[in-house]
């Protein structure tokens, strides 16, 4: 498809219902926009009022181009990489008999 982005929206008082529309009006303007950007998610971080829509597309312009016509508050648009929970890259380093935690250090297995 194309390169991984992140629209990073810093949003006042933004509650989860602006945030899901917002991903359908992306949804919206991507299918009219011939799908050369495509939406894959959004995180809603509460507390700091900050929203992050994930976006694969062929350029930064196109996510900037896509935003817009969905009218998407966003302050920048970043270049990023994204890996599923289940992408092998996640799993290249480990050996068998070592626990790996999200977030926590590496323990060894008894």
């Amino acid at each position: 498809m194309g390169a991984t982005f992140v629209a990073e929206c810093s949003w006042p008082d933004v509650r989860r219902e602006q945030v899901e529309a917002g991903a359908e009006r992306v949804r919206l303007s991507a299918a009219i926009a011939g799908g050369d950007v495509s939406f894959r998610g959004s995180l809603l971080l509460i507390e700091d009022e900050i929203v992050f829509y994930l976006f694969e597309g062929p350029s930064s312009d196109a996510v900037v181009q896509a935003c817009r016509q969905a009218s998407i508050p966003f302050e920048r648009i970043l270049g990023a990489v994204h890996l599923p929970p289940d992408h092998p890259a996640r799993f290249a380093d480990k050996q068998p008999g070592v626990v790996y935690l999200p977030g926590s250090p590496r323990k060894d297995v008894g």
